[in-house]
């Protein structure tokens, strides 16, 4: 009786156990439905767990395609990705082993043929032999004759360009800025033009009279109007005002400083009052050089003439490379200054200013207007106005054009 019992124990706990499915599997467990999708059409079948993936493109592509067409060579042109992760499946391994679930959705695609490498064309250029083979029986010409220096680094050829732009600057501005003056004396906004630059100018050039560097010099005793009247014509150096201001408290006659004259401003037309502002500009940047005796000395070292390096480093804005540049470019004598003119029109630089379209819609500005008297006042204040939203545009474009013509060869200016 008591075995009976045990038996009958013992064959309930093992049907509870293969029923949970903790004990031995089914052979249903054996084997996984798997979904091939191939140029729109889905093949639903179930494999072994552990065929491979080969048979499983094998069997699908004679599914598909029949089992007369079905060969090796076009089982290598195909590949089987899974849509779950679009990994390509290994053909040596099993479905388990590629860890393919119940269910599995798989895309049978065709292998795309690599397209046949073309030859490429022979694009080296002819070498120095076979140049000179080639022209060996041609007649010789210009031996002798010197070319142009070519710069060995784009860092000296940027140098060489920017040394020329700004030896040429002034005589180019002079330029722009007469066209622009007889541009705008024709203009209905020409009048409106001139105040705008007027009031532009007078508002940098007179000192605020609550400035610190007004206090500090009438603190020293001099009257608020020599004062105001020193930093005015000394761009509001306090050093170069305060020694203004000694010499004439020193001299026995008081020297009056050049003041535009606001009542003969307004009798003149507008292209007369331009003209008016060009003449100062030009007179300001003369009566404020000052000559660099550093560099004066150490041209005049290298052997050059005093009338020359002089000339040289007030053209050039005391610019020791530009000053050597000029020398090198003129004859060993003194030439006449050419800083206060105009470009030649029939040179080739005036034409292809006049040319140009952003050059043009630009003369009528105000703001490159007054671009153009800062420059002609101050010359180094170009790299400034370079770096101008509005008017750095302009001026790179008159660089660029500047370089493009100067190493053509031809006559610039």
């Amino acid at each position: 009786m008591l075995f009976v019992c045990l038996e009958f124990g013992f064959y309930t706990t093992a049907k509870n156990h293969l029923s949970s499915g903790t004990g031995m599997t089914s052979p249903e467990s054996e084997h996984t439905k798997i979904s091939v999708i191939y140029m729109g059409a889905v093949w639903k079948t179930k494999v072994s767990n552990t065929t491979k993936i080969n048979k499983l493109l094998a069997m699908s592509l004679t599914y598909f395609h029949g089992p007369s067409t079905h060969s090796t060579l076009r089982a290598s042109k195909h590949k089987m990705v899974t849509v779950r992760t679009r990994e390509v499946l290994s053909g040596e391994k099993s479905l388990n082993e590629e860890g393919l679930r119940e269910n599995e959705e798989v895309l049978l695609v065709q292998c795309r043929s690599s397209p046949p490498k073309q030859p490429q064309p022979d694009l080296r250029g002819p070498s120095t032999a076979e140049m000179w083979e080639a022209t060996k029986d041609l007649e010789p010409r210009n031996i002798q004759k010197p070319g142009p220096k070519i710069p060995e680094t784009e860092d000296e050829m940027d140098i060489t360009c920017s040394i020329r732009f700004s030896i040429d600057s002034p005589r180019i501005c002079i330029t722009l800025f007469e066209t622009a003056a007889r541009l705008l004396a024709y203009a209905p906004n020409g009048m409106e033009v001139l105040q705008q630059v007027k009031k532009e100018i007078s508002s940098k050039r007179e000192p605020n009279l609550h400035s610190p560097y007004v206090k500090q010099l009438t603190d020293m005793g001099f009257s608020e109007r020599m004062v105001l009247k020193a930093l005015t014509a000394k761009r509001m150096n306090v050093s170069e005002a305060m020694e203004w201001l000694l010499e004439q408290s020193s001299g026995s006659k008081e020297e009056e400083l050049p003041e535009p004259s606001t009542s003969q401003a307004k009798t003149l037309t507008v292209y007369e009052s331009f003209q008016d502002l060009l003449t100062s500009a030009l007179r300001r940047r003369h009566d404020n050089f000052k000559l660099n005796q550093k560099h004066f000395d150490h041209l005049k070292q290298m052997g050059y003439e005093e009338r020359d390096i002089e000339i040289a480093l007030r053209e050039t804005d005391n610019s020791l490379k530009a000053a050597l540049a000029w020398i090198l470019g003129h004859t060993s004598r003194a030439v006449p200054s050419k800083l206060n003119q105009s470009l030649d029109p029939s040179g080739s630089m005036y034409k292809s200013m006049m040319a140009s379209e952003i050059v043009q819609l630009n003369l009528k500005k105000p703001k490159f207007i007054l671009a153009l008297l800062s420059i002609l006042e101050e010359p180094q204040s170009l790299s400034l106005w370079q770096r101008d939203r509005d008017v750095g545009c302009v001026l790179n474009h008159l660089s660029l054009l500047h370089n493009t013509e100067s190493s053509g060869g031809r006559r610039v200016i």
